[in-house]
């Protein structure tokens, strides 16, 4: 996602200076997914670092009465299997996710070689 935060900052419709980071680790990031769950809020491990983040950012600088939002833009089933393991219960999938997922998989498994791939390309119909 950094490349859309360039392109916002240099188009200046962000100013970098309002910028700021911290990290999160997977201790965190799973207890964080836990303690929203506890709340009534299945998210994924993306949305879970941006509310961490907000959390541990907010006890440093939110001013009083001042509120701060974080997004999540995916939904827990791209994260599946990882939720499904912090939370200990099975998630069940959106609709169109599950017709998705009842299709065949025609993914290849293949080395890291670009003429391996090209080679793929090549002789491979998609149609």
């Amino acid at each position: 996602n950094w490349p859309r935060i360039e392109h916002l900052i240099e188009s200046g419709q962000f100013d970098r200076h309002l910028l700021s980071g911290l990290g999160v680790n997977e201790n965190q990031t799973t207890e964080t997914i836990q303690h929203l769950n506890q709340m009534g809020y299945i998210t994924e491990p993306h949305a879970a670092v941006a509310y961490q983040g907000l959390f541990n950012e907010s006890d440093r600088s939110l001013s009083e009465g001042e509120v701060g939002i974080f997004l999540g833009t995916a939904h827990p089933a791209k994260f599946k299997s990882t939720v499904e393991k912090i939370l200990d219960t099975e998630l069940p999938l959106p609709k169109a996710i599950a017709l998705c997922a009842q299709k065949t998989d025609i993914s290849s498994l293949m080395k890291p070689d670009f003429q391996a791939l090209k080679n793929y390309l090549v002789s491979t119909s998609f149609c």
